[in-house]
């Protein structure tokens, strides 16, 4: 699955852009599906003024 979408990121709600994918494994416990594991890899986050090619990753703080 692929992941794209706008976010609003901490506490001073700051405007964000996202990307990522993940892969999901699955197990049959009693006769329901559950998640084993999920992988997620991200592409970016990153502020939406920047944008992902100056800044592809938020800096810690802000």
């Amino acid at each position: 699955w692929y992941l794209f979408q706008a976010c609003t990121f901490g506490g001073e709600g700051q405007a964000v852009w996202g990307a990522a994918h993940y892969q999901e494994e699955y197990v049959r416990v009693g006769g329901e599906w559950k998640f084993r594991q999920l992988t997620v890899t991200s592409s970016f986050w990153t502020p939406y003024e920047q944008g992902w090619v100056k800044q592809p990753f938020l800096q810690q703080g802000g």
